[in-house]
């Protein structure tokens, strides 16, 4: 079931106002133990403007896959420290 829930999120639209929808599914996908789908979230840029569930996404992911989180934050560092280079 977790997998047809996957292959659904690249065509997902989500606004800011459903950050708590976003945070559900994530909880569904910990819950089940996908943790691809946590993954995928946040690769498909879902949590833009939603530092929180961001934040989330990578606390849950950390037990399973720390190795991926530990990459994720260093690609933010450096996107964030590009931005501030160019400004």
């Amino acid at each position: 079931m977790g997998f047809t829930i996957r292959k659904t999120i690249p065509n997902l639209e989500i606004f800011s106002y459903e950050e708590q929808a976003l945070k559900n599914l994530t909880a569904y996908f910990d819950r089940f133990n996908e943790p691809d789908g946590i993954k995928d979230i946040l690769t498909h840029d879902l949590t833009d403007m939603m530092p929180e569930v961001e934040t989330r996404c990578l606390e849950l992911l950390e037990k399973h896959d720390p190795e991926f989180v530990e990459k994720w934050k260093a690609k933010k560092e450096a996107a964030n420290t590009q931005n501030e280079a160019s400004e």
